[in-house]
């Protein structure tokens, strides 16, 4: 027998784990319910679209896992009509950015666990690189939350502490990637080429050099040397790069990412 899973909010990010679980008939849609107690209307749109079931928040009570699937800032005020309905045994998975396991547990009942995972968009098309602080959750809550996020992408295993850094390698990586074309697309342009080919161009590299990774495990650092040729052009770019602090200012970036997760759970829970 499948297990129940409710997922809380009806958003992008619900429905592509509701997506992505149907499609690879990890969970049949019958077994998904969709609630969204502050917009009922929305879990039903959600439900008609993807086959699953919708209810109202007596429906958690139900399931054998639940999944928050809205946004950070409104589990304080959200999560007690939902914890309302919740009972030793579940399992609740989080996947907000900054609220703590322990900020977590502050609004729910005694005996329900709490799993955190970070995954990032690709979610969407079962290529999610995720990140799981599983905490002392029993061995048969692991394996359900590792079924769930293992069937749509890739998952780590990691401490609590390091979900600030997963949010900001992996969480929120795909905007850097999208900011990178964004600029590389703006200087071809600039340059004079036509932007429609400036964009393809630009995509498919970037998809291209994406499957030649997954296909290699050698380090970035290495598949970079095997295509740079010495005082070549690829040579002058990288130098160009490098001396303009290219590496700095990711790590910086990446650093706001993490200090940003930290402030949000503290500014949430107030």
């Amino acid at each position: 027998m499948s297990e129940k899973l409710a997922l809380l909010g009806c958003g992008f990010m619900a429905g592509a784990i509701a997506k992505g679980l149907i499609e690879k008939n990890v969970i049949p849609a019958k077994n998904i319910i969709a609630i969204n107690a502050h917009n009922p209307a929305s879990a039903e749109k959600f439900a008609v679209g993807l086959g699953t079931s919708f209810g109202s928040a007596e429906a958690i009570a139900e399931a054998d896992a639940v999944i928050i699937c809205f946004k950070p800032q409104n589990y304080k005020t959200a999560m007690p009509e939902y914890a309302a309905h919740m009972h030793p045994g579940q399992l609740l998975i989080s996947i907000m950015a900054g609220i703590t396991s322990d900020d977590i547990r502050s609004l729910l009942p005694e005996g329900v666990e709490v799993i955190r995972v970070m995954p990032n968009l690709a979610l969407a098309v079962g290529m999610s690189a995720t990140g799981c602080a599983d905490g002392d959750a029993t061995p048969e809550h692991r394996a359900l939350c590792r079924k769930i996020f293992g069937s749509l992408g890739s998952i780590s295993e990691v401490t609590e502490a390091d979900l600030t850094g997963v949010t900001a390698i992996a969480g929120s990586s795909p905007a850097y990637f999208y900011y990178l074309a964004e600029c590389m697309i703006k200087a071809a342009v600039e340059a004079g080429m036509d932007e429609n080919a400036a964009q393809t161009l630009c995509k498919q590299a970037f998809i291209g050099t994406a499957e030649l990774w997954k296909n290699d495990d050698a380090p970035p650092a290495e598949m970079r040397r095997r295509i740079t040729s010495a005082k070549g052009t690829t040579d002058a770019a990288i130098r160009a790069m490098e001396a303009a602090g290219l590496d700095k200012a990711v790590a910086e970036g990446m650093a706001a990412c993490r200090e940003r997760s930290l402030k949000m759970g503290i500014e949430m829970m107030k």
